[in-house]
C-alpha cells in the first residue's frame, strides 16, 4: 500500500534495525548507560535477548524483501566490541539476503564508524553506507574511506553535520567542495 501510494515519486526504501544498543534501549529503563551496562554485567540475558532480536529482524527483512523495495535500509549503531558481539550476525545475513534477491542494502550509522566500516567492507555483502561523519561527531575522513573501502562500498554522506546546523554559508560549501573532490571521482558516492 505504502509504495502504491508513492508511486514513481522517488526511492522506495523499506527500513530494518538489528541487534544492539540501540535496539535495547527502549526496553531498559535508564536508556543508553543502562542498557551498556547491562551489556556487560547480563551478557547471557542480553545475549538471548540479540538472539531473540535476530529472529525477529531477519523475518522482517524476508516480509520487506517480498515486497521488493528498491533498498533495504539497516540502522543502528555501537561501539565495534558491540557491534561484533550482537548485531554483525543480523547484518551479515540481512545483507546477503538483499544481495541473493538483487536488492541493494544501505546501512545508517552515526557517530564513530571507521572501525565498523572495516567490520562491513571484510565480513558482510553491505551494498552502501551513511551518514560518514567526520570529527567532532564521528571519525570519518572520507577521502581515506574512498581509498580503503570504496571499490566494494558505496558512500553517501559526509557533508559536515555540524557545519549544516551552525557553520555559516561558506563553510557548508567547503563541506561539500571537499566531498565532492574525494569521493566522487570513479562513482560510488551518494552526495548528501
Amino acid at each position: 500500500e505504502q509504495r502504491a501510494m508513492c508511486g514513481d515519486k522517488g526511492i522506495f526504501c523499506l527500513t530494518v534495525g538489528y541487534p544492539g544498543i540501540q535496539a535495547f534501549i527502549g526496553a531498559i529503563e535508564g536508556g543508553v548507560e543502562a542498557a551498556v551496562y547491562a551489556c556487560y554485567d547480563e551478557p547471557e540475558i542480553m545475549e538471548e535477548w540479540a538472539a531473540l532480536m535476530d529472529r525477529d529482524y531477519v523475518r522482517m527483512a524476508e516480509m520487506m524483501l517480498d515486497q521488493k523495495p528498491d533498498v533495504l535500509l539497516l540502522g543502528g549503531s555501537a561501539t565495534p566490541a558491540l557491534v561484533r558481539k550482537y548485531a554483525l550476525p543480523t547484518i551479515k545475513t540481512i545483507t546477503r539476503m538483499c544481495k541473493e534477491a538483487g536488492i541493494p542494502s544501505m546501512l545508517h550509522s552515526c557517530g564513530r564508524s571507521m572501525a565498523f566500516l572495516e567490520m562491513l567492507y571484510n565480513e558482510t555483502d553491505l551494498d552502501c553506507i551513511n551518514p560518514l561523519e567526520e570529527p567532532p561527531m564521528g571519525d570519518v575522513a572520507l577521502a581515506e574511506v574512498k581509498r580503503l573501502y570504496g571499490n566494494k562500498v558505496a558512500l553517501c554522506g559526509n557533508v559536515h553535520c555540524a557545519a549544516m546546523q551552525t557553520g555559516t554559508p561558506e563553510q557548508v560549501v567547503a563541506s561539500a567542495e571537499y566531498c565532492l573532490t574525494h569521493a566522487k571521482p570513479g562513482g560510488g558516492y551518494i552526495f548528501a
